[in-house]
């Protein structure tokens, strides 16, 4: 028997399909003699898989997201020679985590049609197309745009000064690709100047591993890396923008993993004076954003 077989989605957009959408298309097969199948069933299914190193040793864990089943047979049924055309359609949930593919974790869906034979002791076909899927969405907490970055530096005459940076981000949640817009106004009441300001986006890998153990991976977005030199007034003014890539993209909904950014702000003194950072939570992909503005006071 020669069995062969294409899956159609319809209406593929250019980033895929979102979570809670439909996805349609068209199962088709032929079969160049006379055959009794037992079954024909069009399945949707996703998973994940974290892979990691401990101790000298590889582990995994898999995790499985959904997995819808249609038959195109009710029953044992024999197809002459032919093209055989069949719809389907699954509606994709609410909350699915996004498609990703990285060294840590792979999280796929495909849809994929099996065939079983009567005819022969290796009876089983089985054809898969990957189909790429964008979770939604939401802020576990009203988005935060205004905070204080505070610094007292070392001093055995001026201690009660010091030197505070106010930074307004325009969002926190933003599409991939968008630019995260910031302005700062540094107001310096000490004796010692600012070396320099760095911003720069960061990405956090967060996995449970199968000891129940959270394992926490960072890496720095080179193409956002921005750093301003010295600043020497008592007030001063930066305007900040920090571009996303259309790849870079929060991962959430996974039970054993997730995928944040978070904007970093440094600022810079001399010596012996520490410098201080600023870590502040962005959530990139679609959803509604809260209108919600609070302050955030850090002081070192």
């Amino acid at each position: 028997m020669g069995l062969d077989c294409q899956i159609f989605i319809l209406n593929v957009k250019r980033h895929g399909f979102r979570s809670g959408e439909r996805i349609k298309g068209t199962l088709r097969y032929s079969v160049d003699e006379p055959t009794e199948f037992e079954t024909i069933t069009i399945s949707f299914k996703g998973e994940g898989i974290i892979k990691w190193t401990s101790d000298g040793e590889y582990n995994s864990l898999k995790e499985e997201y959904l997995d819808l089943n249609t038959s195109v047979l009710e029953r044992k049924e024999k197809k002459n020679v032919g093209v055989y055309d069949h719809p389907f359609q699954f509606l994709l949930p609410e909350d699915l985590p996004s498609s990703l593919n990285h060294p840590l974790c792979k999280i796929s869906y495909r849809v994929s049609a099996a065939f079983v034979t009567t005819l022969r002791q290796n009876n089983k076909e089985e054809f898969h197309n990957v189909v790429p899927v964008f979770g939604y969405l939401k802020p576990d907490s009203p988005e935060i745009l205004a905070f204080r970055l505070t610094k007292r530096p070392f001093s055995l005459i001026s201690a009660q000064k010091t030197v505070n940076c106010n930074i307004n981000i325009q969002k926190t949640f933003l599409a991939p690709g968008e630019i995260i817009k910031i302005n700062v106004m540094i107001r310096n009441d000490t004796h010692i100047h600012v070396s320099c300001i760095k911003f720069k986006l960061i990405c956090e890998y967060i996995y449970i591993t199968s000891s129940k153990e959270k394992v926490m991976k960072q890496q720095t977005i080179k193409e956002s890396v921005r750093e301003f030199p010295a600043i020497d007034d008592n007030v001063a003014y930066l305007m900040c923008a920090i571009p996303t890539l259309l790849n870079v993209y929060s991962v959430h909904n996974a039970k054993f993993f997730k995928r944040d950014y978070k904007l970093v702000i440094t600022a810079k003194f001399p010596f012996p004076n520490k410098k201080v950072s600023l870590h502040i939570p962005v959530i990139i992909g679609e959803r509604q954003c809260s209108k919600d503005r609070t302050e955030k006071c850090v002081v070192f």
